[in-house]
Protein backbone atom coordinates (compact mmCIF):
# COMPACT_ATOMS: atom_id res chain seq x y z
CA UNK A 1 0.00 0.00 0.00
CA UNK A 2 2.68 2.41 0.83
CA UNK A 3 5.02 1.96 -2.36
CA UNK A 4 1.56 2.32 -4.16
CA UNK A 5 1.09 5.49 -2.61
CA UNK A 6 4.77 6.46 -3.48
CA UNK A 7 4.52 5.78 -6.70
CA UNK A 8 1.08 7.61 -6.79
CA UNK A 9 2.93 10.82 -5.79
CA UNK A 10 5.86 10.18 -7.72
CA UNK A 11 3.63 9.96 -10.56
CA UNK A 12 1.87 13.29 -9.81
CA UNK A 13 4.29 15.07 -8.80
CA UNK A 14 6.08 14.61 -12.60
CA UNK A 15 2.81 15.55 -14.30
CA UNK A 16 2.81 18.76 -12.49
CA UNK A 17 6.36 19.57 -13.50
CA UNK A 18 5.63 18.91 -16.92
CA UNK A 19 2.77 21.11 -16.96
CA UNK A 20 4.29 24.82 -15.93
CA UNK A 21 7.78 24.38 -17.87
CA UNK A 22 10.15 27.83 -18.06
CA UNK A 23 11.54 29.38 -20.93
CA UNK A 24 14.10 31.80 -20.98
CA UNK A 25 14.13 35.31 -22.35
CA UNK A 26 17.73 34.41 -24.51
CA UNK A 27 15.45 31.35 -26.01
CA UNK A 28 12.59 33.65 -27.57
CA UNK A 29 15.11 36.89 -27.70
CA UNK A 30 15.53 36.35 -31.40
CA UNK A 31 12.13 35.33 -32.48
CA UNK A 32 10.77 38.19 -30.78
CA UNK A 33 13.21 40.72 -32.16
CA UNK A 34 12.46 39.31 -35.89
CA UNK A 35 8.93 40.16 -35.33
CA UNK A 36 9.17 43.08 -33.95
CA UNK A 37 11.25 44.10 -36.59
CA UNK A 38 9.11 43.07 -39.34
CA UNK A 39 5.80 44.69 -37.50
CA UNK A 40 8.54 47.99 -38.09
CA UNK A 41 8.91 48.57 -34.22
CA UNK A 42 12.58 48.38 -34.10
CA UNK A 43 15.10 50.63 -36.64
CA UNK A 44 17.57 49.39 -38.35
CA UNK A 45 19.69 51.64 -36.42
CA UNK A 46 18.73 49.63 -33.13
CA UNK A 47 19.27 45.95 -34.51
CA UNK A 48 22.97 45.64 -33.50
CA UNK A 49 21.93 47.03 -29.69
CA UNK A 50 18.93 44.55 -29.23
CA UNK A 51 21.25 41.75 -30.25
CA UNK A 52 23.83 42.69 -28.04
CA UNK A 53 21.46 43.47 -25.06
CA UNK A 54 22.23 46.79 -24.89
CA UNK A 55 18.47 47.41 -25.82
CA UNK A 56 16.58 44.79 -23.98
CA UNK A 57 12.84 43.52 -25.38
CA UNK A 58 10.21 44.22 -22.55
CA UNK A 59 8.85 40.73 -21.65
CA UNK A 60 6.50 40.73 -18.28
CA UNK A 61 3.38 38.62 -17.54
CA UNK A 62 -0.31 39.43 -17.95
CA UNK A 63 -1.54 38.90 -13.96
CA UNK A 64 1.63 38.48 -12.46
CA UNK A 65 3.98 41.03 -14.04
CA UNK A 66 6.64 38.14 -14.03
CA UNK A 67 9.84 39.25 -15.99
CA UNK A 68 13.51 38.13 -16.39
CA UNK A 69 15.12 35.41 -17.62
CA UNK A 70 12.88 32.60 -16.64
CA UNK A 71 9.03 32.26 -17.96
CA UNK A 72 6.60 29.93 -17.10
CA UNK A 73 3.42 28.76 -19.47
CA UNK A 74 1.66 31.67 -19.56
CA UNK A 75 0.44 35.03 -20.93
CA UNK A 76 2.70 38.15 -21.42
CA UNK A 77 3.08 40.93 -23.20
CA UNK A 78 6.33 42.56 -25.32
CA UNK A 79 7.45 45.73 -26.93
CA UNK A 80 10.36 47.13 -26.96
CA UNK A 81 10.96 50.05 -24.26
CA UNK A 82 10.57 53.07 -26.61
CA UNK A 83 7.48 55.41 -26.02
CA UNK A 84 4.70 55.44 -28.37
CA UNK A 85 5.60 51.53 -29.64
CA UNK A 86 3.10 48.85 -30.17
CA UNK A 87 2.80 46.23 -27.76
CA UNK A 88 2.27 42.42 -28.43
CA UNK A 89 0.97 39.02 -26.48
CA UNK A 90 3.40 36.24 -26.21
CA UNK A 91 2.08 32.67 -25.07
CA UNK A 92 4.23 30.62 -23.53
CA UNK A 93 2.83 26.96 -23.62
CA UNK A 94 5.09 24.20 -22.99
CA UNK A 95 7.61 24.14 -25.84
CA UNK A 96 5.43 26.06 -28.21
CA UNK A 97 5.40 30.21 -28.34
CA UNK A 98 2.74 31.91 -30.11
CA UNK A 99 3.35 35.82 -31.04
CA UNK A 100 -0.30 37.28 -31.57
CA UNK A 101 -0.30 39.74 -34.00
CA UNK A 102 -3.21 41.81 -33.72
CA UNK A 103 -2.01 44.79 -36.21
CA UNK A 104 -5.75 44.20 -38.15
CA UNK A 105 -8.90 42.77 -37.45
CA UNK A 106 -7.55 39.03 -39.65
CA UNK A 107 -5.25 39.12 -37.04
CA UNK A 108 -7.38 40.09 -33.57
CA UNK A 109 -9.52 37.24 -34.71
CA UNK A 110 -6.87 34.52 -34.80
CA UNK A 111 -5.77 36.26 -31.29
CA UNK A 112 -8.65 35.48 -29.86
CA UNK A 113 -8.99 31.78 -30.89
CA UNK A 114 -5.38 31.29 -29.89
CA UNK A 115 -6.27 32.67 -26.85
CA UNK A 116 -9.46 30.62 -26.18
CA UNK A 117 -7.47 27.79 -26.99
CA UNK A 118 -5.06 28.42 -24.77
CA UNK A 119 -6.95 29.26 -21.55
CA UNK A 120 -9.31 26.03 -22.55
CA UNK A 121 -6.18 23.77 -22.27
CA UNK A 122 -5.32 24.85 -19.22
CA UNK A 123 -8.54 25.04 -17.67
CA UNK A 124 -8.68 28.38 -16.75
CA UNK A 125 -11.75 30.40 -14.58
CA UNK A 126 -13.98 31.65 -17.18
CA UNK A 127 -13.05 35.24 -15.33
CA UNK A 128 -9.72 34.67 -16.37
CA UNK A 129 -10.09 34.09 -19.90
CA UNK A 130 -12.40 36.87 -20.76
CA UNK A 131 -9.76 39.26 -18.64
CA UNK A 132 -7.36 37.98 -21.79
CA UNK A 133 -9.86 38.67 -24.36
CA UNK A 134 -10.61 42.22 -23.33
CA UNK A 135 -7.24 42.68 -23.02
CA UNK A 136 -6.25 41.99 -26.34
CA UNK A 137 -9.57 43.86 -27.64
CA UNK A 138 -8.30 46.87 -25.71
CA UNK A 139 -4.53 47.03 -27.23
CA UNK A 140 -5.54 46.21 -30.69
CA UNK A 141 -7.14 49.54 -30.03
CA UNK A 142 -4.47 51.12 -28.38
CA UNK A 143 -2.12 49.74 -31.13
CA UNK A 144 -4.41 51.46 -34.42
CA UNK A 145 -3.01 54.94 -32.31
CA UNK A 146 -0.04 53.87 -30.38
CA UNK A 147 1.34 57.83 -30.40
CA UNK A 148 -2.01 58.29 -28.27
CA UNK A 149 -1.68 55.76 -25.99
CA UNK A 150 -5.52 54.79 -25.48
CA UNK A 151 -8.35 54.37 -27.37
CA UNK A 152 -9.54 56.85 -29.43
CA UNK A 153 -13.06 55.39 -30.05
CA UNK A 154 -13.27 56.30 -25.64
CA UNK A 155 -12.49 59.96 -26.64
CA UNK A 156 -14.62 60.68 -29.68
CA UNK A 157 -17.42 57.72 -30.07
CA UNK A 158 -19.81 56.32 -28.04
CA UNK A 159 -18.65 56.07 -24.17
CA UNK A 160 -22.02 55.73 -22.53
CA UNK A 161 -24.24 52.86 -22.44
CA UNK A 162 -27.42 54.36 -20.84
CA UNK A 163 -28.71 54.88 -24.92
CA UNK A 164 -27.64 50.81 -25.60
CA UNK A 165 -29.90 47.78 -25.77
Amino acid sequence: MVKIFLLFVSLYSVTLKSQVSTSSYAEIKDELLEFLISAEQIRASEIEDYKSDKYKIMVVGIYNGLNGEKLIDGVYFFSTPSSHNKTYYLIIDGHNKHILDIDDRQGLEHAITQMLDFCERRKYCSSITQQYIANLITLYYKNKYPIKGKDINCETGITDVKELP
